[in-house]
């Protein structure tokens, strides 16, 4: 019942946004060299193509759609995101809760293809610095994984006016699957106002699990609107 609740209100959000006084409806476009999802490969390898779009109210509450391709299960398919949240400020420190609903396309029979995930971030700039906590948990996992937990530290520098510096530590752990830390480091570009590229380096501590978990370098584009 959760789930049709959250893309129901997800849904009604977006396409009301452009009649009701004090919501903003605002989406985003993007190109990437291959496709990552917590520290692993997403793709097989292929470019990895993304849409959103979201309407937020000046309250600071927000919902959204967004779907992307990636490579699971043997072959090549989408994974749809529906989401609801809030983001605000208090003394120093921003904050952004939101809950998630994940649905990979075409699953094979008995594989659990949709979870939910619960996301916490809590920031606070230092000058042109600024420094963040994560927590990501989800009761489920896909296929055989249990329950999940992601936790993430990271650091953000501003450079000048165009370029911005970032790096980011995390661990996975996961009942029925294996856990590992991940880490990626690298720098944003604005383009243009609404334009920005980004080249970043992923890895983990577990390259002898396979391909999903060696390093790589990704470079994207996103545009917004």
């Amino acid at each position: 019942m959760l789930k049709y609740l959250l893309i129901g209100a997800c849904a009604l959000a977006t396409t009301t946004a452009a009649h009701a006084e004090g919501l903003k409806l605002s989406g985003s476009l993007g190109v990437a060299s291959q496709g990552t999802s917590k520290g692993l490969g997403q793709t097989d390898g292929d470019p990895q193509y993304t849409g959103i779009v979201e309407v937020a109210a000046k309250s600071g509450l927000y919902a959204g759609l967004k779907v992307f391709n990636i490579y699971a299960n043997g072959g090549h398919t989408n994974e749809n995101h529906s989401y609801v949240g809030y983001k605000g400020k208090k003394g120093d420190y921003s904050y952004n809760v939101f809950v998630l609903y994940r649905v990979q396309d075409n699953a094979p029979n008995g594989y659990d293809n949709d979870i939910y995930e619960f996301d916490a971030t809590v920031s606070r700039k230092f000058g042109d610095t600024t420094v963040k906590g994560r927590l990501i948990m989800s009761p489920d996992g896909f296929g055989a994984a249990e329950r999940a937990d992601w936790y993430e530290i990271g650091v953000a520098q501003k450079l000048n006016g165009k370029w911005n510096a970032s790096a980011a530590l995390a661990t996975r752990q996961t009942e029925n699957a294996p856990d590992y830390l991940a880490w990626n480091y690298g720098v944003t570009y604005a383009v243009t106002d609404k334009l920005s590229a980004d080249l970043r380096y992923y890895d983990t501590d577990h390259h002898e699990r396979g391909e999903r978990y060696e390093g790589r370098t990704i470079f994207g584009l996103v545009h917004k609107f």
